[in-house]
């Protein structure tokens, strides 16, 4: 309600008098309970338990008690303005953000939204621009490209490159691949070889012998027992060999020496250009190979204490076979190499006679020779029982040493 009471001049009677002053009684019942509206009040200080405002609300700072009537209050003050300024209270509730507010709900409240539902070019964020000491809006695009790129893609789980990955010398690691040094054949010396790092771990699907041996793997550079491929093709100087490290520093390589064998199941162990240092599991500890044209082109890397722990190596530029744990040399001068099935003819000094063993025993007619079929034109085995026929038919006696060195040409 409104204030009702007049003023009573000096011609009023006493009935308006009257009414009047029951009109004013009547206002400040209403002052005192609170229920009395008013279209402009102008006052110093005003004290009210609560104040509804329909149009304008002109202080320079109002004080709220709060619930508590005690000696705590909030005041609610205005910087003193250099032009007009307008706030408007949003349409719905909630709680007013302050510069000094450490409360996370504001963000923490909000609907989340999923990375494969952020659109990077149009979404965007706040941010805090330092040096303009001003909040600004980017797009995630912007703030990647501003960043220098991702640091890190470990939520999206089908990531894509709009161009060339530009690695800049840098390594790219932990892709299921060793690193690039040892892909790409980069040479590593005897002072700076290329060094794989060795883990050790339970075995998973992913290794060649799951289920054999140890329940143990090799991890080399974090992948599971890898087929490897070793570089190198010449020993022509003394450091001229390719070396590899296999670096067993890590905790989890105690009991478990890495060693290279011909055979994954470790028969015959090579050991020519191989050297160890220290106690796997502790610092320092490696094997090291220097791999060359004279090492097995097919090496097995594993624990010498544990079966099928590791996987093969190919030596991309061995001369020297590996079959079934024979080494077989390939010859170091022109020539052509006659299998065992070949047709083809073999020089008579290739044959190395002085080199071969004495069959330190007297003959018999059951020894064999070769002999050149001049027929057929290919050589073929006699036994000696066929050389004293020989010698017989043409009027020779077998026990005339003269007659056989004739027969033998």
């Amino acid at each position: 309600m409104a204030i009702t009471a007049g003023q009573v001049t000096t011609t009023s009677t006493l009935e308006q008098f009257r009414v009047e002053f029951n009109k004013l009684q009547t206002d400040v019942s209403g002052i005192e309970a609170g229920s009395l509206s008013f279209t402009n009040i102008s006052a110093t200080q005003i004290s009210v338990a609560e104040l509804t405002v329909t149009s304008t609300l002109s202080a320079a700072s109002f004080i709220f008690e709060g619930t508590t009537d005690d000696d705590n209050e909030t005041t609610f003050g205005v910087i003193d303005p250099t032009a007009d300024r307008t706030i408007n209270l949003p349409n719905a509730s909630g709680t007013v953000l302050l510069t000094a507010t450490t409360e996370n709900s504001f963000i923490t409240g909000q609907t989340s939204i999923t990375s494969g539902d952020i659109v990077s070019g149009s979404d965007e964020l706040l941010i805090s621009d330092a040096s303009a000491s001003a909040f600004k809006r980017i797009t995630v695009d912007n703030l990647i490209s501003s960043a220098g790129g991702l640091t890190s893609v470990a939520a999206d789980t089908t990531p894509q490159l709009g161009g060339f990955l530009d690695g800049q010398g840098n390594d790219v690691r932990n892709i299921g691949l060793l690193e690039a040094d040892n892909l790409s054949g980069s040479y590593g010396s005897s002072s700076a070889p290329i060094t794989i790092t060795v883990t050790v771990a339970s075995k998973t699907a992913a290794h060649p012998y799951n289920g054999d041996g140890s329940s143990s793997a090799y991890f080399l550079d974090g992948v599971e027992s890898p087929a490897l491929q070793l570089n190198g093709v010449d020993n022509t100087t003394s450091d001229s060999g390719y070396y590899y490290r296999f670096d067993q520093a890590d905790s989890s390589n105690s009991s478990h020496p890495l060693r290279f064998y011909l055979d994954a199941d470790k028969t015959t162990a090579y050991t020519s250009g191989v050297t160890t240092n220290g106690t796997p599991g502790n610092a320092g500890a490696y094997t090291q190979i220097d791999v060359d044209e004279d090492t097995p082109n097919i090496l097995y890397y594993q624990c010498s204490s544990h079966g099928y722990m590791g996987n093969h190596a190919v030596v991309v530029g061995s001369n020297k076979i590996n079959h079934t744990e024979a080494l077989i040399s390939f010859p170091t001068t022109t020539g052509t190499l006659i299998g065992s099935g070949d047709t083809g003819t073999l020089p008579l000094a290739t044959i190395d006679i002085d080199g071969g063993s004495d069959i330190g025993a007297d003959l018999t007619s059951s020894d064999l020779i070769i002999v050149d079929d001049g027929a057929a034109g290919t050589n073929r085995k006699a036994a000696l029982s066929r050389l004293t026929t020989f010698m017989s038919a043409q009027g020779f006696s077998s026990d005339d040493p003269t007659a056989l060195a004739i027969a033998l040409g």
